[in-house]
């Protein structure tokens, strides 16, 4: 299933942009309930607790700020991320409930920051330690130098999360790697039933108490508070429960995916990964898709005909992609009761297309060159356009 239109259950109804955010806030959080349901760091998740969510791990917890917007509206500015209700602002809020806790403060972000602005500076622990940017959070958020040190050597970023259009399929490729034996209905029936579980613990009345104080309301004798905390507590069992019987190996597609410490995925790695893809062959098909992609640029900014990469602005190009993308199809069919089929797919198509390169360029787009072909189809993949098998 290569389509990322996908509506989910409680979520295919929201009319307002408000509970957009809202469901989107709930995809989100679906790759932690995940991790923690196979048995990773996460002891707990909890939505709309302290902030948009707060994992309890046995490493140390995280706060999330979770934010959305249109891609119209472009990357993310520092004094955007440092405004009333922006994810910095509202992050330093709850460090400096309790400042001395061991916990990382993250911000989740779709879409990037502003190549151009000094929002940058946050991707790095070398950004955060930049005098310039103590100081604008020092002044902004009105508080002393250290503590704007302090809270930023406690802070992270993670920007380029799927996008609204995109993120149900991604975690439909998550979910289906960590269960390479459902069937594609019952991945999107485990999906929806979680996301439904999140939703209503987002919706669940607060805990009530200061976050560093929860964790003893099990012990303690008011059952109210422990009623409430019930209600928003997704613990190892209850997110076992909800999603089933899942591999307690977490996947690299996972892992890559939540990791703070590297850029964010592009679709491609994203497709390879999910379909068990080798770290060889993802550096490879990153490779492969540069060279063609520097091809398609050159060539757009060479002829006013070949501008649009479809079938009315470059015909010659659309021929190619439609080939490609037809044995992409016969490739997935062939390995499709295979596990984790992407290496099988990539060693087929990366024999195949050399022998056919003339048929597949007949126009000598990528110089008949069966690689640059591949990393054609890599491009087409990143659009959405193209899978490895084995994922929705």
């Amino acid at each position: 299933m290569e389509s990322d239109q996908i509506p989910f259950g409680v979520f295919e109804d929201f009319g307002t942009d408000t509970l957009r955010r809202f469901a989107y806030q709930a995809k989100v959080i679906f790759p932690f309930v995940l991790r923690c349901a196979q048995g990773g760091d996460e002891i707990a998740v909890i939505p709309e607790h302290i902030d948009d969510c707060f994992l309890l791990r046995s490493s140390g917890s995280v706060i999330m700020q979770i934010k959305s917007r249109d891609v119209a509206q472009g990357g993310w500015t520092l004094g955007e991320l440092l405004a009333r209700g922006g994810a910095v602002r509202s992050l330093h809020r709850a460090f400096a409930l309790n400042p001395t806790a061991d916990v990382i403060y993250q911000a989740m972000l779709e879409q990037t920051l502003s190549r151009s602005n000094e929002a940058v500076l946050l991707r790095t622990a070398e950004g955060r330690a930049n005098e310039k940017l103590i100081h604008q959070v020092s002044e902004r958020l009105e508080i002393q130098r250290a503590e704007a040190q302090q809270f930023l050597q406690r802070f992270r970023l993670r920007e380029g999360l799927p996008t609204r259009e995109t993120i149900d399929a991604v975690n439909l490729r998550l979910l289906h790697s960590a269960a390479p034996g459902w069937s594609h209905s019952k991945t999107e029936q485990i999906y929806a039933s979680t996301l439904q579980v999140i939703w209503s613990a987002m919706q669940a009345e607060a805990i009530g108490v200061s976050w560093p104080q929860y964790t003893n309301i099990e012990e303690g004798p008011d059952e109210h508070l422990k009623e409430r905390l019930k209600a928003k507590k997704m613990d190892r069992l209850r997110c076992q429960q909800v999603l089933g019987n899942l591999s307690t190996q977490i996947t690299t597609a996972l892992t890559r995916e939540l990791d703070p410490n590297l850029p964010p995925p592009s679709n491609l790695e994203r497709k390879l990964l999910a379909g068990g893809a080798s770290s060889q062959v993802v550096a490879h098909a990153k490779e492969l898709r540069a060279r063609a992609l520097t091809i398609e640029i050159e060539r757009a900014s060479g002829s006013a005909a070949a501008s649009v990469p479809t079938s009315s602005g470059d015909p010659m190009l659309y021929e190619v992609q439609k080939k490609v993308e037809w044995h992409s199809v016969a490739a997935n069919a062939k390995f499709a009761n295979v596990v984790n089929p992407a290496n099988q797919v990539w060693n087929e198509l990366l024999i195949e297309f050399p022998k056919l390169a003339t048929n597949l360029d007949p126009h000598g787009i990528f110089g008949q060159d069966g690689y640059l072909i591949l990393g054609e189809l890599c491009e087409l993949s990143d659009q959405c356009v193209t899978g490895w098998g084995g994922s929705a």
